[in-house]
């Protein structure tokens, strides 16, 4: 069954139009008709079944009205994983987002750190459209929350106190493994990840040094180091690797 994606999603029995784009997807490349049922998702977790009950106004300019004939609201299962990410070139940036975004990653936080080579062409627009058609084509039912570009520094600042927080990916070697010993009392997870020629010293220090302020005291939770393999990869190898495990732990 064709998913579609409209952030508002009423009621059991009750109508409503697609978004202008996903209405003209349905009637001009999908040849959808009056009678013909999809699901649709708002990315907050809502997913519907809905039936096609009108279809308006021009061809170039469809007014798909939609009944809804099933609705379910999922909570999420597992800890919130978010994702630092030194920004790469535009290409693999795309596809960093496309797959953390299949993977069920909760936020998104694009970063630019000491030895970031090549800064992407920020594009709110076009990279918030490849988070929903990752949510439509994976059927996720929760679209991430994308960040702004930010510096290394700001972006550690303003991070949030997460249960266990790792970076990577550091090749293995006699003395790391891969750190992580399950996460079913975990409610967030942050994963950091480098650029192609790693974090830099300042860096890992800053990291591993990371002190989040609790109530009247300061609570050192330093972040760790999550190791894969025994090479070194590439940054959407390392997201998705990463990110794999931490799901599926």
């Amino acid at each position: 069954m064709r998913r579609f994606f409209s952030p508002h999603i009423p009621g059991l029995n009750s109508t409503f139009s697609l978004p202008e784009l996903e209405g003209k997807h349905l009637v001009t490349v999908l040849r959808g008709k009056v009678g013909d049922t999809i699901k649709v998702l708002d990315g907050q977790g809502t997913l519907a079944v809905c039936e096609v009950a009108e279809i308006n106004g021009s061809r170039k300019k469809p007014n798909v009205v939609l009944q809804v004939t099933s609705h379910e609201n999922v909570i999420p299962s597992g800890p919130q994983i978010c994702l630092y990410v030194a920004c790469p070139r535009t290409k693999q940036m795309e596809l960093i987002l496309r797959q953390a975004t299949e993977l069920g990653v909760a936020e998104i936080f694009p970063i630019v750190t000491e030895f970031t080579v090549s800064k992407p062409t920020e594009n709110p627009e076009k990279w918030q459209n490849i988070l929903i058609e990752a949510v439509k084509q994976s059927g996720n039912p929760f679209l991430p929350e994308l960040h702004s570009v930010a510096s290394f520094d700001y972006a550690l600042a303003s991070e949030k106190c997460p249960n266990i927080g790792y970076y990577g990916a550091v090749p293995l070697n006699g003395e790391e493994g891969i750190c992580h010993d399950g996460f079913e009392n975990r409610q967030r997870i942050a994963l950091w990840i480098g650029p192609e020629g790693g974090f830099s010293g300042d860096e890992l220090n800053a990291l591993r040094d990371k002190t989040y302020q609790i109530g009247e005291g300061d609570v050192n939770r330093s972040f760790l180091p999550l190791t894969i393999g025994h090479h070194i990869l590439r940054i959407e190898t390392a997201c998705t690797a990463g990110l794999a495990i931490l799901t599926n732990s």
